[in-house]
């Protein structure tokens, strides 16, 4: 039995040095490869991305106004965050001024003349300075709601002017 362990034993390790010798890098059936050495260096990793396409917003919101004019002031900025009631622009109240204006003196003219014939005026006189009176507090009622609305969305100098024209109308009526 000893003469088979040795042709056995001989066979084993031929086995194994032709496998080890086709399990290595530079064995038999392999393709062999430069190998590159490389000193590793610290640095920045720059790269970029180049991409075509359109962009859309993640919300749109449609803006609508109670009143129209010219935009005097911008209060916010693109993509500026806003709230609620917040006013965006200052509109010019310049014409709604001379309106306002305009009634108060059709107002104090239509009183003054209400005046005298009150003060000893025909009946019909008096009926038709009073019709004349309140289409003029009409027209100035009118005004100032137009002006409360502009007032609404401006700043706080603008609404003590308003209101001081507002008193001075006032106490021309009565």
């Amino acid at each position: 039995m000893r003469h088979l362990t040795k042709p056995i034993a001989l066979g084993v390790v031929l086995f194994l040095v032709i496998l080890a010798a086709a399990c290595s890098p530079g064995g038999a059936g392999q393709d062999q490869e430069a190998a590159e050495i490389v000193t590793v260096q610290r640095g920045s990793i720059v790269t970029s991305i180049t991409a075509v396409g359109s962009i859309q917003p993640g919300v749109e919101v449609g803006l609508s106004f109670e009143l129209s004019g010219r935009v005097t002031q911008v209060l916010v900025g693109e993509g500026d965050q806003v709230q609620a009631g917040m006013p965006l622009a200052r509109l010019d109240t310049a014409d709604l001024d001379l309106q306002m204006q305009s009634a108060e003196a059709a107002l104090a003219g239509v009183q003054a003349q209400l005046d005298q014939l009150l003060a000893g005026p025909r009946p019909e006189d008096v009926r038709v300075a009073e019709g004349q009176l309140a289409s003029a507090q009409a027209a100035l009622d009118q005004v100032l709601a137009q002006l409360e609305q502009v007032i609404t969305a401006t700043g706080e100098s603008e609404v003590t002017v308003a209101r001081a024209n507002v008193d001075s109308a006032r106490s021309r009526v009565t």
